[in-house]
């Protein structure tokens, strides 16, 4: 598994985060997709398979997922932090799915 990028890396403001850096954020969003979307068919499908140790799993994922979110570049004042529009779409599209997965993922913990 390839190291996350450091904390603050491309996180400046005043230049975009690398496509390598993309790419990397884009492999563990996808990886803890499939994590959180296990979990939840376990908890739905099974709930006496339910355990504290995926209690932890689950609370991991969700921590991944926020790391990852907070590693998305800062705007400058000008809100200028992407390389081009089609790519802050891209990235606002990316930062609402992680949210979304933090929102299914605080709801299954509420109802467990």
């Amino acid at each position: 598994m390839l190291p996350l990028p450091t904390a603050g890396a491309g996180a400046t403001g005043d230049t975009a985060m690398s496509s390598v850096q993309h790419q990397l954020i884009e492999q563990r969003v996808a990886r803890l997709r499939g994590i959180v979307e296990a979990l939840d068919n376990i908890h739905d499908s099974t709930p006496h398979r339910w355990s504290t140790d995926l209690d932890e799993v689950h609370s991991s994922a969700e921590s991944l997922l926020a790391l990852i979110k907070d590693q998305a570049p800062a705007p400058d004042a000008r809100g200028l932090a992407q390389s081009s529009p089609a790519q802050a779409e891209q990235d606002t599209a990316r930062r609402a799915t992680a949210e979304q997965q933090l929102d299914i993922l605080n709801y299954s913990k509420e109802s467990a």
